[in-house]
């Protein structure tokens, strides 16, 4: 149950972090050394110090410990779809889609999880089952959008940024050509090689 806990909690401050290094260029040796020295300390407070905090007790269910760090990840995990939310134009519409469903089907797992008080219990069983759909949402969005459309992701903001682009040079044409003054484009070397109807 312990293990349980911190892995929980670890995947939930993942979640968090996302956003910020969506687009950031992370050294994946720095991340892992950081999450391996985190693990190896939780660990640590577990089986060798034995200071981590009781989760369950049989035939009691769970500590207030336990269901406290349970709502406090539930409100933590509305801010991560709030982060997602801000940075959506980074995102292709049908992953971002699956990426909020996943965080909120983690939500009613978290909430589902503070209810049980035998380990056979309905709402232990609901939880675990929010948990499995909230994992089949996050594989669909990176794991099979990446595999089976990778250049979309890749090229996602390169197509907006062309997109943009051929957005403001219409808009920059249709001003040129409907002026109510006669306009014309000059080259470097003092060439004219384009007026409107006016001049």
């Amino acid at each position: 149950m312990k293990v349980k806990s911190l892995i929980n909690e670890k995947a939930i401050l993942s979640f968090l972090a996302f956003p910020y290094f969506f687009r950031s260029r992370v050294k994946p040796g720095f991340i892992f050394s950081c999450y391996a020295v985190v693990t190896a300390i939780l660990l640590g407070s577990i089986f060798y110090w034995g200071v981590f905090p009781v989760c369950f007790v049989e035939g009691t269910g769970l500590t207030p410990f336990k269901k406290i760090s349970e709502y406090v990840i539930s409100l933590i995990l509305p801010g991560s779809i709030f982060l997602i939310y801000k940075r959506r134009r980074e995102f292709d519409p049908g992953v971002l889609r699956m990426l909020v469903a996943s965080v909120a089907l983690t939500i009613g797992s978290e909430l589902a999880f503070t209810f049980y008080i035998s380990v056979y219990g309905f709402s232990k069983m609901a939880g675990h089952f929010l948990k499995i759909a909230s994992f089949y949402f996050i594989y669909k969005a990176l794991v099979e959008a990446g595999l089976q459309k990778p250049y979309d992701l890749l090229f996602r903001e390169l197509k907006q940024n062309k997109e943009a682009l051929e957005k403001s040079e219409e808009r920059f044409r249709l001003s040129f050509e409907k002026a109510n003054i006669g306009m014309c484009l000059v080259d470097l070397n003092g060439h004219l090689f384009k007026v409107n109807d006016q001049m």
